[in-house]
């Protein structure tokens, strides 16, 4: 038993053994903390995108090296994948999981060893001379399968796949090398005593107490001064100086006293500079 087992394994071609291990090492780096942060996260996630599904739907359907060359295989598993992983994202967007990215992950991890896993069985009733991963090495590869192309056609196809790669692995350095700032922005919300949004204290009697929660996130890729401004029928009951980084959150409790009958309003002025650069009101009834 333990020798049909370590056959197996061997039997097991090298180029599915190569796409699980490199799908185990993407959800890794993609989903470990530390790992996340490399840029290795890019180089892996990229692959499992553009290039493995499509790459193992070919190997499944086409599973004898007479069916494809090694350059249609790869202009194929480039295209296949742009068409897959769309239609992943679709379904997902039908479950309950929607298109977060622990679901995403997992179900193209799923397809990857799922078509690995039958493409192997496939293969099982293939001769191994016949197979198109025969001996899978690069060297192989190039001696045995990469032969340039004799046609005007097949040279220009030629031509356009190795541009394509190129600009590809040029496109992917330049992401590494130069990431891109995400959008600047800043949230500015209140909530109630319950921590929802709405039904605030704006119907009050005189004398009596109301109660927000004020926030500010910041998304602004550096560090921010802030300042905060409270006012109560055009009178400044508080004021704040909020120094955040980025990602950082801040929070507070702001209770308000209803001091006159007739309607009020209370003025929520975030400052970034000299400048008002959010504003929320609320208007409140004092009876």
């Amino acid at each position: 038993m333990k020798n049909k087992l370590t056959n197996n394994i061997d039997n097991f071609p090298c180029d599915l053994k190569l796409v699980i291990f490199w799908v185990i090492l993407t959800d890794a780096f993609v989903l470990l903390p530390f790992l996340n942060e490399t840029f290795l996260r890019i180089i892996f996630a990229w692959t499992a995108i553009l290039f493995l599904p499509g790459y193992m739907l070919i190997a499944f359907l086409f599973p004898e090296k007479d069916d494809l060359d090694v350059i249609e295989r790869v202009a194929l598993s480039f295209g296949l994948s742009a068409a897959i992983v769309p239609v992943l994202g679709l379904i997902l967007n039908f479950t309950p999981f929607g298109i977060r990215l622990l679901p995403i992950v997992i179900i193209l991890s799923l397809f990857i060893i799922l078509f690995s896993i039958l493409t192997y069985l496939r293969l099982k009733k293939i001769p191994r001379q016949k197979r198109f991963n025969e001996n899978f090495s690069l060297y192989n590869i190039y001696v045995k399968n990469v032969k340039f192309p004799k046609k005007g056609l097949d040279k220009a196809l030629f031509v356009i796949l190795i541009l394509s790669v190129a600009f590809c692995i040029f496109t992917l350095i330049f992401v590494v090398s130069v990431p891109k700032a995400g959008e600047k922005f800043t949230e500015f919300y209140i909530l109630n005593e319950n921590g929802t949004a709405g039904n605030y204290s704006t119907n009050l009697s005189v004398g009596e107490k109301g109660f927000v929660n004020i926030n500010v996130v910041s998304y602004e890729h550096e560090k921010v001064e802030y300042r905060l401004l409270i006012e109560w029928d055009n009178e400044t009951l508080h004021e704040e100086e909020i120094f955040l980084d980025h990602n950082e959150p801040w929070s507070r409790n702001f209770t308000f006293t209803a001091d006159a009958q007739g309607t009020k309003k209370l003025k929520f002025l975030l400052y970034k500079g000299n400048e008002i650069y959010r504003d929320l009101h609320l208007e409140v009834k004092v009876n």
